[in-house]
């Protein structure tokens, strides 16, 4: 399992263009495949591809 921290500049980005920019050697069909087997996780939870970034207060 990898992990990524997202920063200030990703705050309102949509969670599949974060992963892509992320994983750019990733096959795209491979991504969205782990999205609907829900293996993709934010904050230990499971999280659906257009779930946004938002920057915590």
């Amino acid at each position: 399992m990898k992990q990524y921290t997202a920063t200030a500049n990703d705050d309102g980005v949509r969670l599949s263009r974060f992963v892509q920019s992320v994983t750019r050697d990733f096959p795209t069909s491979l991504l969205y495949k782990s999205f609907r087997n829900k293996r993709v996780k934010v904050n230990g939870k499971k999280a659906c591809r257009s779930t946004a970034f938002r920057q915590a207060t």
